[in-house]
């Protein structure tokens, strides 16, 4: 039987958490699925559990490849697809038994609609731990324009990227030319602001269904500091591509979207950079200047706080 729905499912090197993953894809109460799952190069017991999930149940499928990155296997899992519709699961996540279902009764009850999502909970080790939605309860609810929601939603200070929250019709999705972008941090932000600019039709229910694994360790903790700057690298292009999808005179609506969009990008940079030890912070600085990053950032700037944000890094950077 064809299955309604596809389901993405990247993996790198999360054998802990994949038995809890096998139990609440086996729960869920919608039959027509199948389980996409890419094998990204992973180094511990992820193939051996992946392929013995794959035996158990019939719906999952594996896919082995040499490590290339989330984006590239979520790309993967998409082209394997089957299904009428497309969703998403993250491998250390937990969706709750009517998460597809709940979703696909969105798509089907909403004739027209390309674009379904609902919402979920964070948590860091047992569901229920973190009293935290993923989108915030003034969020608009029924069916929109995909823009329209994801410029509320950005206004609101609450621009959700997370695609396992989605369903999207994979004809209307193949028709278009979106992939998720190799070798960038936040990939999915990138995906998520291109895929909802297309504006598809929409259609949110506040209906929480899914437990996103919250990791609060510090990224620049744990990352060498080559892998950091490697990381602030990977903010700089994802900001010259943000604002190479709309440039203002084509587009207004479009711009601000992602002129907002990008500003929030650029705080999480300060963020990490503020993070990292002195010597390795003053190369993060001078390599955002030497990318042009800063400069980008300073003639898109809404006010005089960003733009003053932007002229401590700039100075900073000199003197790295």
């Amino acid at each position: 039987m064809k299955p309604s729905v596809s389901v993405v499912i990247p993996v790198f090197n999360t054998a802990a958490y994949l038995p809890a993953l096998f139990a609440a894809l086996k729960a869920q109460t919608l039959d027509a699925l199948e389980f996409v799952f890419v094998d990204d190069g992973s180094s511990d017991a992820s193939p051996v559990l992946l392929d013995a999930f794959a035996i158990e149940d019939a719906r999952a499928r594996v896919i082995h490849v040499a490590n290339g990155g989330v984006s590239r296997a979520r790309n993967t899992a998409i082209a394997a697809a089957q299904g009428d519709y497309i969703a998403f699961c993250d491998s250390d996540d937990l969706p709750q038994p009517d998460h597809y279902a709940s979703l696909l009764t969105i798509m089907q009850s909403h004739p027209g609609v390309q674009l379904g999502l609902v919402n979920g909970w964070q948590f860091q080790s047992t569901p229920g731990d973190l009293d935290l939605t993923l989108f915030t309860p003034d969020a608009p609810q029924g069916v929109m324009s995909a823009v329209a929601l994801l410029e509320d939603r950005v206004a609101a200070g609450n621009p959700v990227w997370n695609v396992y929250l989605s369903m999207i019709d994979r004809a209307w999705l193949a028709a278009r030319p979106l992939a998720f972008r190799e070798g960038m941090v936040h990939e999915d932000i990138l995906w998520y602001v291109e895929l909802m600019l297309a504006d598809p039709q929409a259609c949110y229910q506040d209906i929480r269904s899914y437990y996103y694994r919250r990791h609060d360790q510090s990224i620049s903790k744990k990352l060498d500091p080559t892998h950091r700057l490697h990381r602030m690298a990977s903010y700089a292009r994802l900001l010259h591509a943000l604002f190479d999808l709309y440039p203002a005179a084509n587009d207004p609506r479009r711009y601000r979207i992602v002129r907002d969009v990008a500003q929030g990008v650029f705080q999480e940079a300060r963020w990490l950079c503020a993070e990292l030890p002195g010597p390795t912070r003053r190369s993060a600085y001078a390599l955002l200047r030497a990318n042009g990053v800063l400069g980008l950032l300073w003639r898109h700037a809404a006010d005089l706080k960003t733009r003053r944000q932007i002229a401590k890094l700039w100075l900073a950077g000199l003197f790295a």
